[in-house]
């Protein structure tokens, strides 16, 4: 799904990111098609238990606010 909208706007996978707040099918998905996957790790409960080790090999950028966003990116 990430590849095909990117396809359909015409961008750069790898010039684009995708912020969601589930590790798995948001940050780690969007950065196994190709784009910058960043993961807002929201407090409270979440779906699936996560360790610092699910997040190291998920290889994407971590924000606990979407103020810090710009700078994660270098914006």
């Amino acid at each position: 799904m990430f590849a095909e909208a990117c396809s359909r706007l015409g961008i750069n996978p790898a010039r684009t990111a995708y912020v969601g707040d589930e590790l798995d099918v948001d940050a780690a998905a969007a950065r196994a098609a190709g784009l910058v996957g960043v993961w807002l790790d929201r407090p409270g409960g979440r779906r699936i238990p996560i360790g610092d080790d699910e997040i190291a090999a998920a290889d994407v950028l971590v924000v606990r606010s979407l103020d810090e966003l710009p700078a994660v990116l270098g914006l």
